[in-house]
């Protein structure tokens, strides 16, 4: 999966700051590299990723998938990495592409690209962890560095760029080319409509 120094190198020659075969600077990396984790947050904070539900959570303990858990300092919140259909019965978004686990009772992992965001009252520290199936675990989605593979370049490394180019455009004071505004469309229409999706297990029927 293509790096985060990857999509952003690409959104800078998108947006005309470097020029084809050139190398960011250190600050014009580290400023598309916010611009990037702002994006992410932008996504989650518009349900790209699927409507959250609000728990306040006065235990330490393991948090569902599709929930925003408030919490203050003393009181631990976990990840899960497997779930049960005792600890996944709300929070889904309106379509939650289950694979067919919604009525079974095995365990099973988290549903890719699920999100948990964790706010600590406390500190007001946040996180926003999206989960990557291909890769088995969470990622904090504002905890990244340059080094770190991009989340969703896996589905279109272009695209992702592309959304990140038209974000900033006005920015950088650069027109963009058609070709980018259309990629980054596709790249969001994908991410919404979840075209990458496993279809779900159906019963076959017979005549």
């Amino acid at each position: 999966m293509p790096t985060c120094q990857h999509s952003v190198t690409t959104d800078l020659r998108k947006c005309r700051v470097i020029g084809s075969g050139d190398t960011p600077s250190a600050e014009d990396a580290a400023d598309a590299m916010g611009n990037l984790q702002g994006l992410y947050d932008s996504w989650s904070n518009s349900g790209v990723f699927g409507r959250l539900t609000d728990v306040l959570a006065t235990e330490s303990g393991e948090a569902r998938e599709y929930t925003r858990v408030r919490y203050e300092t003393g009181v631990t919140i976990t990840l899960p990495l497997t779930l049960t259909a005792s600890t996944y019965d709300y929070g889904f978004p309106d379509r939650p592409w289950d694979y067919g686990f919604q009525a079974s009772q095995e365990e099973r992992p988290p549903l890719n690209r699920a999100l948990i965001v964790l706010v600590n009252m406390t500190t007001g520290a946040r996180s926003v962890n999206l989960y990557n199936a291909n890769a088995g675990a969470w990622l904090d989605l504002l905890d990244l560095q340059l080094s770190d593979e991009a989340p969703l370049s896996e589905l279109d490394r272009d695209g992702l760029a592309s959304c990140l180019a038209v974000s900033i455009a006005d920015e950088h004071g650069a027109p963009l080319a058609q070709t980018t505004a259309m990629s980054a469309g596709r790249f969001q229409s994908l991410l919404a409509n979840r075209y990458d999706a496993t279809r779900r297990e159906t019963q076959a029927e017979y005549f």
